[in-house]
């Protein structure tokens, strides 16, 4: 749940970010935090915790942004080999709610294409 906030940030969807952050996360974490009620350190893990993983989703949209610009150059190298191969599952295809396209959305598309083309 986490990562998908810090991805929908990375994003600038700012608003849809904080949305998730008050409707899913805030009692997720109440929650966490209730449950570990006479922990000294529980708070300072969980946000130690959070830090990493907004680290990790930050280097993890940098690796997909790299990365997709050669993956795309390989897929089209295949040409003829996608043509003939059936049609990726429309769920592969899936765009986020604004009609834009995200990183995940490429990566699902390339990954759809490309085990297409290995039938």
């Amino acid at each position: 749940m986490y990562r998908r906030i810090c991805l929908l940030r990375l994003e600038g969807r700012d608003d849809d970010a904080r949305r998730v952050m008050d409707a899913e996360f805030a009692p997720a974490r109440a929650e966490a935090l209730d449950a570990c009620r006479g922990e000294p350190d529980a708070e300072s893990s969980l946000r130690a915790f959070l830090a990493g993983e907004g680290e990790r989703m930050a280097m993890a949209v940098a690796l997909a942004e790299v990365l997709i610009p050669e993956l795309s150059l390989r897929l089209a190298g295949l040409g003829g080999a996608l043509s003939r191969a059936a049609p990726a599952p429309a769920k592969a295809f899936a765009r986020a709610r604004t009609g834009e396209a995200t990183v995940a959305d490429y990566i699902d598309e390339m990954l759809a294409m490309e085990r297409a083309a290995r039938r």
